[in-house]
């Protein structure tokens, strides 16, 4: 009688873990996948900044110095560049 109440009460702790660890793992999911959309979206701004920087005409070394801030500090040097040098660029006339 005893081996069936070890029994038993080790079928019920382990449908618990089970039970407890599939929520942990669908959480972990979307967490992974919100975390890889982000990461996504900055890559693509990075390539968006690049692409851009490109394209335009600068005065002087600009064109060079922002190529530099954003290849070399990626996310923080997007948003200085899609801030502050979109407004550098030289006006197209």
């Amino acid at each position: 009688m005893k081996d069936n109440y070890k029994i038993s009460k080790f079928v019920l702790l382990n449908k618990k873990i089970m039970q407890e660890s599939n929520l942990n793992l669908m959480e972990y999911s979307w967490s992974l996948f919100a975390w890889q959309m982000l990461v996504l979206a900055f890559f693509i701004l990075w390539i968006h900044c690049l692409v851009d920087i490109s394209k335009a005409s600068f005065e002087g070394n600009d064109k060079l110095i922002w190529s530099l801030i954003v290849l070399f500090v990626p996310f923080i040097g997007s948003l200085l560049y899609l801030f502050i040098g979109k407004k550098r660029k030289l006006k197209e006339s």
